[in-house]
């Protein structure tokens, strides 16, 4: 048998049989899933406007809307949903590389026996890849699928003043391939990445290097970013929707949420060595897992936390760039449309960030419960109570949630100060409800690793020697 039906067959009954160390199999093949859907989705969103920057102005004509005051409408239309996809895109590669790196040190044991029985490290490698793989392969034929059979529940919804019709939003053949052969990369290059950062041996799996303090580098780019943004925003004309004025947006916003994302380990890291000072046996256990490793915890909350970004930054800015007089009746009812379509689109893509983020959120906090499982056994072996360790987990991830909530809503009002425009108090309405939902997601996310935790304690094995 060689290395690559052996890598095959391990993988498929391992998927076939979700207990123990394999729960994180099937986990990662869920959050496979998850990230195909919502990335097919999102890219059919983008391909049904794409077909309609030919036929909107016609078929809005049809209507009686005047083609002078729909021409660009669909350039504008076409632009957004670009953006949309573009915010999108990081949560759902992260979630993507995320399954690709789950559990590393949950195949502890099966590596090491396979190292053990004579394989090379490269050979072990490999089928971790194979492996891998094949689990992005089932999770993106599953996402597929709900992709497809969720098609006609769009057609409920209307953009531009037309219903979305299910072919609208189907991707053409060269679409499939796009996004599988993305998926694919990211699988491969994460599984890449994190072999590389471990040492298989016959004896387990140890890490080649301990995480480094983080630098403060990372946050100049935001404290340059806000007041550029703000100024760039001040000369935008809100009476010109040009496919340049938006995609100049677009690009502005997008680099932005990535200082943002590359930021955000640090202020975790420097608001939780301050807790980390304390006699609360969760509450430090919870902080210095923080401060031993700020970048997982920052992903644990990314998601969550750039959903609140997005959010705040249509809140705080964009409702005045659409509050200008209509010339006359029709136009005003097609602005009233597009305001009406930008909430329609925000409302969606917080929906798919509050997915990714609980998605996200239960991927990171299973694998850690493998991967700190003699850590666990430890603690209670000299006493620690159980509930102890589960409010550690809350301690790792609620704090930094509520940090980087409360970061990511503020740099919005600032952005929307240097821009020094007004807020619209009922769109304050869907940030508060996003963040609520955000957050009670985050927990219930968190508490499902609960029952992990206790089957990974009631396992009687010893270590290998």
């Amino acid at each position: 048998m060689n290395t690559l039906h052996m890598a095959g067959q391990l993988a498929l009954s391992r998927i076939r049989n979700a207990r123990g160390h394999a729960l994180l199999d099937a986990l990662a093949v869920v959050a496979f899933s998850v990230s195909s859907w919502l990335l097919l989705t999102t890219a059919g969103g983008v391909w049904m406007f794409y077909q309609r920057l030919h036929t909107l102005v016609p078929r809005l004509a049809e209507q009686g809307i005047p083609a002078e005051i729909t021409n660009g409408l669909a350039e504008v239309y076409m632009s957004l949903a670009v953006l949309a996809l573009g915010l999108l895109i990081i949560p759902l590669l992260s979630l993507g590389a995320s399954a690709a790196r789950l559990g590393a040190n949950g195949r502890a044991r099966r590596l090491a026996s396979l190292r053990l029985i004579g394989l090379s490290a490269g050979q072990v490698n490999l089928m971790t890849l194979v492996e891998t793989l094949i689990q992005s392969a089932v999770g993106f034929a599953i996402g597929g699928a709900i992709y497809l059979l969720s098609l006609p529940a769009w057609s409920q919804m209307s953009f531009a003043t037309l219903p979305i019709s299910s072919t609208e939003m189907l991707l053409p053949w060269w679409g499939w391939l796009a996004a599988a052969a993305l998926i694919g990369l990211i699988t491969m290059g994460s599984t890449l990445a994190g072999l590389w950062r471990v040492s298989i041996s016959p004896l387990g799996v140890s890490r080649r290097e301990t995480p480094k303090a983080l630098r403060y580098w990372r946050g100049i780019g935001v404290l340059i970013a806000v007041p550029v943004l703000g100024v760039m925003i001040q000369t935008l004309d809100p009476g010109e929707s040009s496919t340049a004025n938006i995609v100049m947006s677009a690009l502005m916003l997008m680099v932005f949420f990535l200082m943002v994302s590359l930021a955000g380990p640090l202020f975790i890291q420097l608001a939780a060595r301050p807790v980390a000072r304390t006699a609360h046996a969760a509450r430090l256990i919870g902080t210095r897992r923080v401060l031993d490793d700020p970048r997982a915890a920052w992903r644990n909350v990314s998601a969550v936390s750039l959903m609140a970004l997005v959010a705040a930054v249509v809140v705080f800015t964009v409702p005045i760039a659409l509050d200008t007089p209509a010339p006359d009746a029709a136009t005003e009812t097609l602005k009233q449309a597009l305001i009406s379509d930008i909430t329609k689109g925000v409302t969606i893509a917080l929906a798919f960030s509050l997915i990714l983020g609980a998605t996200g959120t239960l991927i990171y906090q299973a694998a850690d419960v493998f991967d700190r499982a003699d850590e666990a056994a430890a603690l209670i072996k000299i006493g620690l109570p159980y509930p102890a360790l589960i409010k550690a987990r809350m301690w790792q991830v609620i704090p930094p949630l509520l940090l980087m909530l409360t970061v990511t809503i503020g740099l919005g009002a600032l952005l929307g100060i240097a821009a020094q425009q007004k807020t619209d108090s009922g769109n304050l309405i869907i940030l508060a409800w996003a963040v609520i939902l955000g957050v009670v997601l985050t927990l219930a996310a968190v508490a499902s690793s609960a029952p992990i935790q206790a089957m990974v304690l009631s396992q009687k094995s010893r270590r290998n020697d």
